[in-house]
């Protein structure tokens, strides 16, 4: 009896700690027209009308994108045999994001856009660093929040960098600059 047992524990652990068959799905769904979500699609671009929140009053800021990514996984075993499923969204949310009524401007919706644009970046980095990882039974929960909360903290970093350097879109020659190197990545990223 003792030796069923232990053959038992040895082949439970075995399967509890095996590598994951991994699928990750960076979703691109299409959203409702009344939704308040878009989801980053390459060829579409943010409009003036996309930002349907309050103002802040207070601060230089003429507008506002609030833009991320997030995931879903799904564990499912079978057979002894495990596979993880993940899904990742990079979106837009249009209730959190405004523009000071009279400043919609062509210049000030391409800052913004490159906002969504630096969030579709950090969402991909974050499916890379997904791609390289071995996931078990054991490590696939504490791996993908270690790895969101890291990809996140980079997004906040390019973000506020890109601010930065620009002074929120002021410094026009800088603006050009990254522009051009965050329109170059999206495109790269695009054809992948």
């Amino acid at each position: 009896m003792r030796f069923i047992l232990f053959l038992f524990l040895v082949f439970s652990a075995t399967i509890s700690n095996a590598q994951l068959a991994v699928q990750i799905n960076f979703l691109q769904p299409t959203a409702n027209p009344n939704s308040d979500t878009i989801y980053f699609t390459p060829t579409k671009k943010l409009v003036w009308e996309n930002f349907k929140g309050a103002p802040l009053q207070k601060g230089r800021a003429i507008a506002e994108t609030s833009s991320g990514f997030g995931f879903n996984a799904g564990l499912k075993t079978r057979n002894g045999k495990g596979s993880l499923s993940i899904n990742v969204i990079c979106y837009f949310d249009k209730s959190r994001s405004w523009v000071k009524p009279g400043k919609e401007s062509m210049y000030a919706l391409q800052h913004e856009q490159n906002h969504f644009n630096v969030s579709y970046i950090a969402t991909s980095n974050f499916v890379k660093k997904l791609r390289q990882v071995k996931f078990t039974t054991q490590n696939y929960n504490t791996l993908l929040n270690q790895i969101y909360t890291q990809s996140m903290n980079e997004l906040q970093t390019m973000q506020n960098e890109y601010d930065g350097q620009t002074q929120n879109g002021i410094i026009q020659a800088q603006q050009a600059i990254w522009n051009k190197k965050i329109e170059g990545e999206v495109k790269l990223l695009s054809t992948r």
